[in-house]
């Protein structure tokens, strides 16, 4: 008799024993008996853990079998046992989950948002492992809106039939407002400036009505693109906005914090276009005088834009159509060299 579920003293000795019983001896499955399931039939365990009649089962086959089987999320428990041919399955059902409710969130658009959050859905399995992780998506969830002091509990209501209803039970709490916003690193550029570029804005009772006193991390990153913008088109073409970190401050609230580094300042090297051959050089003679006004200058994308802007309207001018451009820039220690492929 082998049963599959037993373990062994680890001495040298009995290891290579399991070493080699594990194998050298397989059984082959005449056989099937299935206890414990009720809604998941024979036929479908069968399917799920890729059983074969009349193969060779070793013990690495038998924990495959129940790997694929859990894989299912349909179990809690499974035991197999392989005995004279006979493969015996004990299985234990998760249950089904009826319904999820949601308490404390009278919004309907934000409970629909966060059950499409779930890992756990109704109809599916119940798995107790996936709550503490969707609780953990619940909270992410509402610190993007500003609520940082979430509070939640999970009731399971037993129903008939191995099935559950889930209960989530939600206290916001008050949003959360930035108290302090701070510029660390090599900015550069006074805080001042920097404070008109982001979005994000202390809390001071004049701003009662603002939203955007509030922590909210969408607006967090927003502020960090628009950084790093306003860096490069300044000519600090490598500026990093390396992190955004947000404490809390017993007594006073949340302090945001952004960390600069501005690095070199970069002026335009070379501007110079690269035309297609197939298409009328000439048209594009005019941006030499463009290009040569930037010469010199530093760094900014909004100039670049405006003479892409530029070649647009050329090409409406001249007629010709379907014409595109892409822009390639090279950085050195000199400056940055821009070349416009115009096809």
């Amino acid at each position: 008799m082998t049963f599959f579920k037993k373990i062994f003293a680890s001495t040298t000795l009995t290891l290579f024993l399991v070493f080699f019983n594990t194998n050298s001896y397989s059984e082959v499955i005449n056989k099937i008996e299935v206890i414990g399931n009720e809604r998941i039939s024979l036929e479908t365990i069968v399917v799920f853990g890729d059983v074969a009649f009349g193969k060779d089962y070793n013990k690495s086959d038998v924990n495959l079998l129940i790997k694929k089987l859990y894989e299912t999320t349909y179990f809690s428990n499974i035991e197999v046992e392989l005995q004279n041919g006979i493969l015996n399955i004990i299985v234990k059902e998760n249950p089904i989950i009826d319904t999820i409710v949601i308490k404390g969130e009278k919004a309907q658009k934000y409970q629909e948002s966060i059950t499409d959050l779930f890992q756990l859905k109704e109809k599916s399995s119940f798995i107790s492992n996936y709550v503490n992780s969707d609780i953990s998506l619940i909270k992410e969830f509402y610190r993007n809106l500003g609520f940082y002091f979430v509070k939640i509990e999970v009731a399971v209501e037993e129903l008939k039939e191995n099935r559950v209803n889930l209960i989530y039970t939600l206290e916001k709490g008050e949003k959360a407002k930035i108290s302090k916003i701070f510029f660390l690193g090599d900015k550069k550029i006074r805080e001042k400036r920097l404070r008109d570029i982001i979005t994000s804005q202390e809390a001071k009772f004049w701003k009662f009505i603002s939203r955007n006193v509030y922590l909210n991390k969408g607006r967090i990153e927003l502020d960090k693109r628009l950084l790093k913008n306003y860096y490069k088109n300044k000519g600090y073409y490598e500026a990093e906005i390396s992190s955004s970190n947000v404490e809390y401050s017993e007594g006073e609230g949340f302090v945001l914090t952004y960390n600069i580094n501005a690095g070199k300042r970069y002026k335009f090297k070379k501007i110079y276009a690269e035309v297609d051959k197939v298409l009328d050089q000439s048209a594009f003679m005019p941006l030499e005088k463009d290009f040569n006004k930037v010469i010199g200058d530093y760094y900014s994308q909004r100039k670049l834009t405006s003479i892409l802007e530029k070649i647009d309207r050329l090409s409406e001018q001249k007629e010709l159509q379907f014409i595109n451009h892409r822009v390639v820039e090279k950085l050195d220690d000199d400056g940055v060299e821009v070349k416009i492929e115009i096809f």
